[in-house]
């Protein structure tokens, strides 16, 4: 990828991230709580007590959800 096709994907997303968090909201959206989640957690198991890192894209709700502490 050159760097004018990383710069423009880059604010591509930059462009639509209110509109996905928007659209996701602090809990998820219908897709992931009726169909992600489910699997993911059982797949996490017990994350009492443990540093979640949700190096992952999007909103970080997933480990928002499952924790008592959130550190930036």
């Amino acid at each position: 990828m050159s760097n004018d096709e990383y710069d423009e994907t880059r604010d591509l997303w930059n462009r639509v991230a209110d509109d996905w968090r928007r659209q996701v909201g602090e809990d998820g959206d219908g897709n992931r709580i009726l169909n992600s989640d489910p699997v993911l957690w059982q797949f996490a198991g017990d994350v009492n007590g443990v540093t979640i890192l949700d190096a992952g894209c999007g909103t970080g709700y997933c480990p928002r959800s499952s924790v008592t502490e959130v550190r930036v």
